[in-house]
This record gives structure tokens, C-alpha cells and sequence, in this order.
């Protein structure tokens, strides 16, 4: 073979060779450059950027507690690697429901009194408030918004703890703020001061309804031994007598009602002016209703009205035709009004003095006998005024007194 021939099989194969390097036979798959498969990751890498946790926080007060508050609860948050979005509101309820992208918790803090803060926390994962607590501090405006802050930290912890996994991005809405404390066990006081906790709202102080006993109806029943004097008419002028006396009374709340009843012998006297002017003498009987005008618990005033019956006697004494001595008797009944004023004042346990004021109307003025034998009458006054002094002893029951 000439010599020439080999170099030219050799360019020939060469160019062969390069063409079919550049373009593969049709069906054969073409490899892809890229990188080694050690190179391609399964999941994250380490180091890679998660979406921060949201904590949206609502404040009622002034701007200056709001900016407090902000840096505060930013530091705060920070170490729980949760992130702050913190907005000022007039009122905490005006807060409740506005939609919070991806907040992890709503926090809402009224700070609208001077000398407390009401803190709320509501899970809005869960749907559940875990927190509501009144702080109460009427020194430095600063420790009380530092001690805010510290119970929101506090009550986060087991709240982005227990976080369930969700999408970042879908809209959360806030629950709203509740009325009544949270189900879950209340949170731990923060070591920096202990702040006023509730674990529950205070509920409103309430008044008991003020209830009087009912009254007891009570009664009792005394007896009195009585002297006293009487006006009867001008001869005989105030006449002297003794009475003796049953009362009973009835107590039923501030009335008492009770009555009387009374049996008086009154003393002879004379009917007229004259040398042998006979001799008479009376018993009165009354009996009279009353009521109690003034108690206290050592005095009572009564009054009562009434009535009753006074029985004259009258004796007469004469010599007969034949000079021997005689004596005769008349009796009269005379029907009597009486009203009567009855004071009570107390000596020692059921015993008082007892003071019986009176006065006796008489319609009927009875004519007494001077003389048996001649039409001469002695008529007693028309009214007739009593009193009497004694001594009462209650008996049975209680005194009459309040």
C-alpha cells in the first residue's frame, strides 16, 4: 500500500468518529448535564429561613404605654422566637374578630384605668382564651406595664409550646374576648412581682337582700292592785277607793292592742251638806279596749275607751213615830262612759308601776235620797274625773312593753 494511503484512513475515521459524538442515532436518549446526585437535597437544608410565628397584640390606652408596651413585649417574644404585630385600639372588644394572617395567639391588654391592667390571651389555634388577669398597681406606671408584659411571656410559652403545624398564610380570627376566666390552669406569676392575679373575673359585690324578721305575735297578761280618787259630786266632793285589775295584750309587729278590766270599791261618803245626811258608797265596773300610743322598753302609753256600770248604795237612818231607830237603803245603777289614759313604767322584770287617768261620763244622772221620807235628791256630777296609782305584775307572757 503506498505510503500516503495510511494518513488519509486515519483522517477519514477521525472525522467519522466526531460526527457521530455531535449528533446521537435518532431514539437514543441524550444525557442531561446537572449536578451529582450526593448534590441534590430530600428536604430543607439546614440554616434555611422558617416563616416567624405571629403574636398580634391589641392595646387599649394611651400611645405612650402602647410604645412601652411594643419594646417590652418585643424582647420578650423575641426569646420565644415569635414575632410581634401590635396594633392600638379605643376599646379591647372593638379588637375581637378582625382577621390576624397567620397570628399564632391574639393578646389583648386594657390599660385604659390608671392604676390596673386587664391582660387577656387567647389561643387562636385553639380557639380558646388561657388567660385573664387583672394587675393592680397604683405606684409606677412602668412596673405595671413590665409586669403586663411579663404575664403575656408567661402564658406564650405553653401556648407556641403546644402550637399545632399549619399553613402560615391562612387567615386566623380572634376570638372574642371573653367574659369569664379560661378553662386551662392558670399560669404561673412572674418572677419580677407578683401582680394581683384572678384567676376568674371578680364577680360584681353583691348586697344581701335585706330581709326583716318576721314580727312574733306575742301576748301577755298582768294584774295591778290600784288606789286612787274620784270626784262624784259637790258634797262629797274627790272620794278615796281601791280597784283591783286585770289587763291583757296582744303584740303582733309594731301594734300591741290589749284591754281592760277593773273592779273599784269606793269609800262612804256623804250625799249632801246637811247635819244627818246619809251615807252611800259605790262599786264601778269597767272594762275598756286600748292601744298602744308610745313604746319604748322601759315606758308604754295606752289609750282606751270603754265603758261600764256604777252601783250607789245609800243608807238611811231615822227614828219611827214612836222614837225607835230605823234604817233604810236604796240602791242605784247608773250606766257609765269612761275613756281612760293607762301609763306604764318599768321597776324590774314583770313588774311596773302603772298610772290610770280617767274620765266617766254619766247620762243618766241617778238621783240619791237625801231623806226616805221627804222628796229631797242629791244628783252627782255628769263628769266625773279618776285617777289611780298601783302596781301591775305581768303574770303570763311578756311585759307590755316594745
Amino acid at each position: 500500500m503506498p505510503l500516503f494511503v495510511r494518513p488519509l484512513r486515519l483522517a477519514i475515521a477521525s472525522s467519522v468518529l466526531a460526527a457521530q459524538l455531535a449528533f446521537p442515532p435518532t431514539g437514543q436518549a441524550q444525557p442531561q448535564p446537572g449536578p451529582p446526585p450526593s448534590s441534590v437535597p430530600d428536604g430543607p437544608r439546614d440554616g434555611a429561613s422558617q416563616p416567624a410565628t405571629v403574636v398580634s397584640v391589641s392595646v387599649a390606652g394611651s400611645a405612650a404605654d402602647a410604645d412601652r408596651l411594643d419594646a417590652a413585649l418585643r424582647e420578650l417574644l423575641g426569646r420565644l422566637g415569635a414575632s410581634l404585630s401590635l396594633q392600638r385600639v379605643d376599646h379591647i372588644e372593638h379588637a375581637a374578630g378582625r382577621p390576624v394572617v397567620g397570628a399564632a395567639a391574639w393578646v389583648g391588654i386594657d390599660l385604659t384605668a390608671a392604676d390596673r391592667a386587664v391582660v387577656t390571651v387567647v389561643d387562636t389555634a385553639a380557639g380558646a382564651p388561657v388567660l385573664w388577669r387583672v394587675l393592680e398597681h397604683s405606684g409606677s406606671r412602668q412596673i405595671l406595664l413590665e409586669e403586663a408584659a411579663h404575664v403575656v411571656h408567661t402564658a406564650l410559652e405553653s401556648v407556641l409550646a403546644a402550637l399545632p403545624t399549619r399553613d402560615p398564610g391562612e387567615p386566623v380570627t380572634e376570638p372574642a374576648v371573653p367574659t369569664t376566666a379560661p378553662a386551662q390552669q392558670p399560669t404561673t406569676t412572674p418572677t419580677t412581682k407578683a401582680p394581683l392575679e384572678a384567676t376568674s373575673p371578680p364577680p360584681p359585690p353583691t348586697r344581701p337582700v335585706a330581709t326583716e324578721p318576721a314580727e312574733r305575735a306575742v301576748w301577755g297578761m298582768d294584774a295591778a292592785a290600784l288606789l286612787g280618787g274620784h270626784g262624784i259630786g259637790d258634797a262629797a266632793g274627790i272620794v278615796l277607793g281601791g280597784a283591783a285589775a286585770l289587763s291583757a295584750g296582744y303584740r303582733h309587729g309594731p301594734w300591741r292592742a290589749g284591754g281592760w278590766l277593773t273592779a273599784e270599791y269606793r269609800v262612804p261618803f256623804d250625799i249632801d251638806d246637811s247635819a244627818a245626811s246619809p251615807r252611800a258608797q259605790a262599786v264601778a265596773l269597767r272594762s275598756f279596749p286600748t292601744l298602744a300610743m308610745f313604746q319604748t322598753h322601759l315606758v308604754a302609753l295606752e289609750l282606751g275607751v270603754g265603758g261600764g256600770i256604777d252601783i250607789f248604795t245609800v243608807d238611811h237612818r231615822f227614828e219611827d213615830a214612836l222614837g225607835r231607830g230605823r234604817s233604810q237603803s236604796s240602791t242605784k245603777i247608773s250606766p257609765i262612759l269612761t275613756g281612760m289614759l293607762v301609763l306604764h313604767l318599768a321597776v324590774v322584770d314583770n313588774v311596773q308601776f302603772v298610772t290610770l287617768a280617767g274620765v266617766d261620763i254619766d247620762p243618766s244622772r241617778p238621783r240619791l235620797e237625801v231623806r226616805h221620807d221627804l222628796p229631797e235628791d242629791a244628783t252627782p256630777w255628769v263628769v266625773r274625773p279618776s285617777l289611780m296609782l298601783g302596781v301591775s305584775f305581768t303574770m303570763v307572757g311578756t311585759e307590755p312593753f316594745e
